[in-house]
């Protein structure tokens, strides 16, 4: 094993580490004008708090795929005015 086998992020079928899709966060292309991103993973709890507790429309959350079908994250994006980050409604404000 190398030195670096511990930051390794990809694997051969196109794994990609969900905390590296977080730190990409704001690099990302939004799938839809206007979105950021809520989660990186998780999904499913994520919606589930979304709409249960946020009060965001499901219809309103887009789930996009990053990594290799095995092994990747379902990421959530939600539109901007829902997001509680204050940086993200500065974004909104330009």
């Amino acid at each position: 094993m190398s030195e670096y086998e511990h930051m390794r992020h990809y694997i051969n079928d196109g794994y990609i580490c969900d905390s590296l899709i977080w730190m990409m966060r704001d690099k990302l292309e939004p799938p839809m004008k206007g979105y950021v991103m809520w989660s990186s993973s998780g999904w499913e709890e994520n919606v589930e708090h979304l709409v249960e507790h946020m009060g965001v429309p499901e219809d309103d959350i887009l789930l996009v795929k990053y990594g290799g079908d095995d092994y990747g994250h379902t990421s959530c994006w939600i539109p901007r005015k829902y997001s509680p980050y204050q940086s993200d409604k500065a974004e909104e404000e330009e």
